[in-house]
């Protein structure tokens, strides 16, 4: 009978995965032709991490590298750590359109992975759970951050994943290090999950982690020793400015808040004090969640203070609305759900998509409506808004619904 089952497991994850990738490539494709102004913006950074890739096999200067293309926003330069843009090799190689498929594929297949590592730590078990997180991955694009990940072809939801894993309890403390080491050699912002692991007492996972991030940049002086010397010696990573724009309105953290309530994107460093303070009270109430056996809503709860402390922080980079909202309804009670709906509508198409598109009908995503300039005006509220009803639902119970085997 277990073998029987296990046949049965390994066709529902293979007919799981067809689905998943053929909707999501079907799907994509179809978006890019039929939405207005959607090509424009179509792989935009996809693009970049080419393009990136491609300045290392050619021998180019990494950062002197600048996007411009008819179907993309032009002039936009590669702001990831050296040692992403060894790993965007692999796409530089491939033909574009063969490069945008394979990265859709891979979006969509972590995007289900997360569903299904979110479920695990919310102690959720259904008797099908890829299919449950195939469904569940396909629903989540009518989400504003995941869509506009998927579109834009970010990293972030690989990067949750990596996240996710790490912490999940199951992962030894050698390659939950590693999992979270990699995730912030490639971005930064997931350096917060360090500190997270110090914190919390898992003080061998966050050596490792140290250890991870440090060989990455030791790799990264070894290969591209020029672009290495530049990014981390001369100050590069922490110039903001080349992922800022004239329009503020399009940054979410509480860096972007500053900068739309001064007007001047340059003057929004006295955030720092405020955001430090944000990252010690998320490391706080994250560490709280966790002592009381919350795993996901510790996570959930890094992930956002993350955003909120990150000099920048685009739409798609709120994918963890995902994991916050698997464990909203995990936690089985009428206030989670009305929680989670709160969070769904604030991150849902029709608000977002009708305030962030230009009247010219170019189609990027900057608040430029009458709706768009109220909420750019008074600061986004999508990452306060989640980090708030999470800190309010910690008094909810733990998830029991599903823990039972079977």
């Amino acid at each position: 009978m277990h073998g029987a089952e296990a046949v049965v497991r390994r066709r529902w994850f293979g007919c799981c995965a067809v689905a998943v990738v053929v909707v999501g490539v079907v799907g994509g494709w179809a978006l890019r032709t039929t939405a207005p102004g959607l090509s424009f913006v179509w792989m935009a950074d996809f693009a970049v991490y080419r393009a990136g890739g491609a300045a290392v096999l050619d021998g180019r200067p990494l950062y002197a590298v600048e996007v411009d293309a008819a179907d993309i926003a032009s002039g936009l330069p590669f702001t990831y750590p050296p040692f992403a843009a060894l790993l965007f090799t692999v796409p530089a190689l491939l033909g574009a359109a063969v490069a945008q498929a394979a990265w859709l594929v891979l979006d969509l297949v972590a995007l289900a992975g997360v569903v299904r590592v979110s479920l695990s730590m919310a102690g959720l078990r259904p008797r099908l759970p890829w299919a449950v997180s195939a469904v569940v991955a396909v629903a989540a694009h009518a989400l504003d951050p995941v869509l506009s990940n998927t579109v834009l072809g970010q990293v972030n939801v690989l990067l949750v994943l990596l996240v996710l894993v790490g912490l999940h309890p199951a992962v030894p403390a050698r390659w939950s290090g590693v999992a979270i080491g990699l995730a912030a050699a490639v971005k930064l912002t997931p350096l917060l999950f360090v500190g997270y692991l110090w914190f919390t007492g898992r003080r061998v996972a966050a050596a490792w982690a140290v250890g991870t991030v440090v060989a990455t940049i030791g790799l990264g002086f070894a290969v591209l020793p020029g672009d290495s010397a530049r990014y981390w010696l001369d100050g590069l990573f922490l110039d903001s400015g080349r992922v800022l724009v004239d329009e503020v309105g399009v940054n979410h953290s509480l860096f972007g808040l500053f900068a739309r309530l001064t007007g001047d994107p340059g003057s929004a460093w006295p955030a720092l004090p405020v955001c430090a303070a944000v990252a010690g009270v998320g490391l706080v109430v994250a560490a709280a969640a966790r002592q009381r056996g919350d795993e996901l809503a510790g996570a959930v709860l890094v992930g956002c203070t993350a955003a909120l402390v990150s000099p920048v922080t685009w739409p798609p980079h709120l994918v963890w609305v995902v994991p916050a909202l698997v464990w909203l309804v995990a936690a089985d009670s009428t206030r989670a759900a009305v929680a989670a709906l709160v969070v769904a509508l604030w991150c849902g198409l029709p608000v977002y998509w009708a305030a962030q598109r230009l009247p010219d009908g170019s189609g990027l995503w900057y608040q430029a409506t009458p709706v768009g300039n109220l909420l750019a005006t008074f600061g986004s509220p999508l990452p306060l808004v989640v980090a708030a009803v999470l800190v309010a639902a910690l008094r909810l119970p733990i998830a029991t619904r599903g823990r039972a085997r079977g």
